[in-house]
Parts: C-alpha cells; sequence; structure tokens
C-alpha cells in the first residue's frame, strides 16, 4: 500500500510557502514581527523563539533553578518522553502524577499527595488540542510556591496557556499551529521577566532556511495527496522515537517558519473549526456506543486529535487494522511502550492506574482538514462493525 491518511496536518497553501522564502531577506524583522503577533495572540509578557517545544521547556528550567534549590518537577505520566529528558538536563527531577479520565490531564488528587516544598515546578498539559481546567493546580502550586509551567505543545488558542507562570508551545509537524519547525517559550508572570530578558536567542542560518522551506514544499505536496506509504514505513522502522532520548542544542526558529506561522495565524480560527467539526461528527456518532470512551471538550479547544479508550484492548487492535484497511492512519502516540520510557527516566511515588490504563486502550482519531465527508463516515461505520 503507497497511500496512508495523515494523522494530524495544518493546510498549508502553496502561496504561502514561496512568499515564506522572502523572510529570508528581512530575517530580523521577520522574527520580531512574528513574536508580536504571538505576544498578541496569546496574551504573553514575553515571547523566546527557539528550535522546538522541549528547547524552551529547558530554557526555563535552566533560568528558574538558578534563584531556587528546589529540584523535583511534577509532571502527568502520560507524556512524551521528551519532558522528564529535558527536565533530566536540566538536572532536575521528573516525578510522575496519575491522570483524570477522560481528559488525559494532571489528576489534582494525586497532584495534592504529591506536591510539598521540594517542587519546583508542576508542569500540566493540554493534550490533543483539548484544555485543562488548571483552578485547582495553581491553589495547590500558590500553597507550596511551585511554578507552573503549561504544556502547550499539542494545544494553541487565545486562552490557553494563560494561567501559568511560563507556558511552552511547539510549531512541529504534528501540531495545531504547524510551521514544521520551532518552538517558543512564553513568560506570563511580570515577575519573571528580568530572569528571562537576557537570554539571547540563536542565529539563524540563510542555507539550513533554505533547505527547511525547500523540505516544508515537498511535504506539504505528499500530505495533500496522502502519499506517505513509503514515508510512513521509514519513519516507523528508523526514526520514529529515536531522538527522545537523544542530547539537543539550542536551535534558532527561523525567520521563513515564522513567516509561515504568521499566515496561519490570520487562518487560525479557520482551520480550528474544522477540527472542531470533525471532532463533533465522531462525538455525535459515538456517543452512543458502548465500550468507549470520548473525550471531554470546551468552545476554546483546538481539537488536533479525537482520542477515544477502547476498553477491549483486542478490538482496539482490529480497529486500528480496519482503520488501516481503509487508508487512515490513527494513531496510539502514548502506547505502552512511550510510558515505559517515561518510567525508566522518571520517579513515580505511587501507582499511575489511570495512565497506565489509557496507554494500553487509546486511539487519536484524525481531525485535520484533508479528512473527506465519505472518510468520516467509513471511520464511524467500523467502530460499529467492531462492537456489534
Amino acid at each position: 500500500m503507497l497511500k496512508l491518511g495523515v494523522p494530524v496536518a495544518t493546510p498549508l497553501k502553496f502561496k504561502e510557502i514561496f512568499f515564506s522564502f522572502f523572510a529570508l531577506l528581512k530575517p530580523k524583522s521577520t522574527v520580531n514581527g512574528f513574536k508580536k503577533e504571538l505576544e498578541k495572540f496569546i496574551g504573553s509578557k514575553k515571547i523566546i523563539l527557539v528550535g522546538s517545544g522541549r528547547e524552551a521547556l529547558y530554557i526555563a528550567f535552566e533560568i528558574l533553578k538558578k534563584s531556587s534549590n528546589k529540584k523535583e518537577v511534577i509532571i502527568p505520566a502520560f507524556i512524551c518522553p521528551s519532558v522528564p529528558f529535558a527536565i533530566r538536563k536540566a538536572n532536575l527531577i521528573p516525578v510522575l502524577c496519575d491522570i483524570k479520565i477522560p481528559g488525559y490531564g494532571m489528576n489534582e488528587d494525586d497532584l495534592d499527595r504529591l506536591i510539598d516544598e521540594r517542587c519546583l515546578s508542576v508542569i500540566p498539559t493540554h493534550l490533543f488540542g483539548y484544555s485543562q481546567n488548571l483552578e485547582k493546580i495553581k491553589n495547590l502550586c500558590s500553597k507550596f510556591g511551585s511554578y507552573i509551567i503549561e504544556d502547550c505543545a499539542q494545544s494553541f488558542g487565545r486562552d490557553i496557556g494563560k494561567t501559568g507562570n511560563l507556558s511552552i508551545y511547539s510549531f512541529g509537524m504534528a501540531k495545531v499551529l504547524s510551521t514544521y519547525w520551532g518552538g517558543a517559550l512564553s513568560v506570563n508572570d511580570e515577575n519573571l521577566l528580568n530572569d528571562f530578558c537576557n537570554f539571547s536567542e540563536p542565529y539563524s542560518n540563510s542555507i539550513m532556511q533554505f533547505i527547511i522551506l525547500s523540505k516544508i514544499f515537498i511535504l506539504n505536496l505528499i500530505i495533500r495527496f496522502k502519499f506517505l506509504g513509503p514515508l510512513d514505513y521509514i519513519w516507523k522502522k528508523k526514526f520514529q522515537r529515536s531522538n527522545e532520548f537523544k542530547d539537543f542544542q539550542i536551535k534558532p526558529f527561523y525567520p521563513a517558519n515564522c513567516k509561515l506561522g504568521s499566515f496561519l495565524l490570520n487562518r487560525f480560527f479557520e482551520i480550528t473549526e474544522r477540527r472542531k467539526e470533525k471532532a463533533i461528527y465522531y462525538y455525535e456518532n459515538l456517543k452512543n456506543l458502548k465500550g468507549v470512551v470520548l473525550p471531554t471538550f470546551q468552545e476554546n479547544d483546538s481539537f488536533l486529535r479525537f482520542p477515544i479508550l477502547v476498553e477491549d484492548i483486542n478490538k482496539k487492535k482490529k480497529l486500528l487494522k480496519s482503520l488501516k484497511r481503509i487508508v487512515i492512519n490513527a494513531s496510539e502516540i502514548y502506547d505502552k511502550e512511550n510510558f515505559e520510557k517515561v518510567l525508566s527516566i522518571s520517579k513515580a511515588k505511587g501507582k499511575l492506574l489511570n495512565a497506565e490504563y489509557a496507554s494500553e486502550r487509546m486511539i487519536n482519531l484524525p481531525t485535520h482538514s484533508f479528512l473527506r465527508n465519505k472518510e468520516l463516515e467509513k471511520i464511524v461505520d467500523i467502530f460499529y462493525e467492531n462492537f456489534k
């Protein structure tokens, strides 16, 4: 099979990619312009642009730990291994907190058990484009003087990332606002501005920018026609998860990618609305199906994927095979292998029953713009066929 539908895709226009090449002529003003747009859109006091979300997280810890002797950082156990790896790289200790089902965000009751005076920071995550309410987490952090760093790598929006002292964003290929590269650290707490004002962003290389933009053009063409079979095979066999524990350097957010980001910001609500329509379609057609747990969502969510828990593990495996046969790339993301990787470099102070349960039973359905109505109908039909 040569074709394979993409799990996540942002509909870049070819003219947007073409005009992004002109950012090479005015790199500084392009980067500063995108920063200002992000600050206004998010409501940030200061934006720092770097090469990825985990680089942004690492920078946050390198600066925060200068004024504190606290060593522990509490994170949800249902998370990408690059998060605890960045914490370890900063010579801090990632401590695992169980999650809620549904929602998959941090379980506040478990956090209450874990947090104490040793906690430098808590990292709540807004997974799959669905936001977590942070009021209880904020109260717990205030009690022990712990910083909140919101992980918005899989979410984006005007009301996402405002509660934390800091928040991180990712603009990679499988993200809400995808420029195929880059990450951002948002400073939201006025009291932290002086600590972060002297950080110097790395210099961007024009040749590398040209190479990345050329790759984006080719990838965007491939994604539009869903011609991902060979690439998907190579990716899964050779590259997927290969960089999660690999050391990294702080890289630049290239001006050309900033220009792409500006274009996408202008169309953000249009893109999100399309994802939302597909998420609602899944919800309305699967809500009466027994044996599945559907996500809860709010109006301001960005609907990057549609996460479903299938209570019967064998049915989950059959569903994945059936979806692949109709060229639908449904992803597992934080599966059992991922969960064990997170455990291997983190500290667990108790059982993580919900995180372990979700890691074995989750399927993420695509919500991107290239999905057609007949494909959505086929996906729903497959679920009903497997639950007869």
